[in-house]
Order: C-alpha cells, then structure tokens, then sequence
C-alpha cells in the first residue's frame, strides 16, 4: 500500500511519537475508503452491465470502521484533520453534473498528488507535536513530486479505458508528453534530493535518499510498460514505499 510507505517515510523523519502505528492504519483505511467509491457514486468504473457490487460496499464499511477506531486514540487536532480531510479527499471521485475532477489530468493530478502528500505529511507531523519545518517542508515536496509522477504512470495504465470513457486525460491527449513529463520530473527530484544534502543533511537519510532515487526510476520503468497494466500497478504503487524502506534498510 503506497499511502503506508508514505507515511512511514514521515514518520522516519520524525522524532519518536505516541500513536504512530494508529497514524498509519488511518491513512491507509482512508484510501481503503476512497477508492471503493469510484464504482459505488459512478457506473463509469464498472464493468459494462455490472451492478454494484455488493464486496465493494462490504470492504467500504470495514474500512470505515477500521478508520474510526484508529483515530480515536489520536490528538485532538490530528483527528480533526483526519475527519475533515477524509471526505474532502473523497471530492474527486463524486460527480457533480455528470463530471468528477479525476475525469481531467488538469485538475486530477494537482488534487491527487496534494492530497496523498498533505495526508501522508500532515498527519504524522501533527501528532508528533509539529516542529523540524524545514525538514517537513523538503519531505513535502520530494513526496508530491513522487505522487505525481506515480499519478501520471497511472494515468498511463488507464490510457486505452478512459479513452473509451471519453474521458480527456493527459495520457489520452498526449501520451508521449506524459512519458516525457515523468522523465523530466525525475530530473527534478534528482536536483531536489542534491539541494536537501546541501541544505540540510539531516533532513533525509542516506537510506531514504537512494530509496527516492530508485522510486523514480522505478517509476520510470513502469511508465514504459504500456501493455502490461498489473505489472505498472505493481511498479508504480511499489515505488512509493522506496524511501521508507530503503529508509529502514540502509543505516545513516
């Protein structure tokens, strides 16, 4: 689960706090939450004659429950986030007048990638008690340039089904831009990891420094492997949680 590697990435970051674990399994149900509502609040996410599915509304409720109990046990204010930004995560799935903000890569990627950073960022931060806010504000934009490469490798999985949909996403416009886009944002992280060392060497380790090299050629790869859409899921969710693990790995 890439929203786990996340924010366990954070969590590396910071100082030792109570309630990390809890953190965790929050961000994770939230998008056990989320994602099951693409085919429940739109019939454009099922298969062609298919019905909602009654597993689909099974998971969404344990999932639910599994969020509420893991917030419980959090701060006050982290909690408060976490309830607040739940349903507005939830916005981009619910159509309003036939069109969703997932529908365009314009919007779609920007809300995604924000989305996923602020809660994998946010939330283990405010219940360390804040602080270190250079270090969180470098973390934050190495992970949103991540998510978003990781957003566009699956817009690329998704090309031919949202052509279908009539829906205009980047990759069904410009499929060849979206490759050359995650290509140049692989350079981006690759300076933006070389500014951190400079700046703060403490604000990354050795381990979560490579573990955010090899997620973006991780990333890279997938974004190469158009017709092989299980293996780009793998690739591009399995990049996520590099620097975390490497992270846990490497020593320094």
């Amino acid at each position: 689960m890439a929203t786990v590697g996340l924010s366990w990435w954070t969590i590396q970051v910071l100082p030792p706090f109570d309630g990390a674990v809890a953190v965790v399994i929050a961000i994770a149900s939230a998008t056990w939450i989320i994602y099951p509502l693409d085919p429940i609040l739109d019939p454009r996410d099922r298969d062609p004659g298919e019905g909602m599915r009654s597993w689909t509304s099974i998971r969404l409720l344990v999932a639910m429950i599994i969020f509420v109990t893991a917030t419980i046990d959090l701060r006050d204010e982290t909690r408060l986030m976490a309830w607040i930004g739940l349903p507005l995560a939830a916005l981009y799935a619910i159509p309003l007048q036939g069109k969703r903000l997932k529908d365009r890569s314009i919007t779609k990627i920007p809300f995604i990638s924000l989305a996923v950073t602020i809660a994998c960022v946010g939330i283990p931060w405010l219940q360390s008690g804040g602080g270190q806010p250079l270090q969180i504000t470098l973390l934050f934009m190495a992970m949103l340039l991540l998510v978003a490469s990781s957003v566009m490798v699956c817009d690329l999985r998704d090309r031919v089904r949202d052509q279908l949909a009539g829906l205009k996403t980047l990759a069904t416009e410009r499929p060849s831009g979206t490759l050359k886009l995650i290509r140049g944002l692989f350079m981006v992280i690759c300076l933006l990891a070389s500014s951190i060392v400079v700046m703060d060497p403490t604000a990354i380790s050795m381990g979560q420094g490579v573990g955010l090299l090899l997620a973006t050629i991780t990333l890279n790869i997938a974004a190469s492997k158009k017709q092989q859409p299980i293996f780009m899921t793998l690739l591009a969710d399995g990049s996520l949680a590099l620097p975390a693990l490497c992270g846990a790995l490497v020593p320094g």
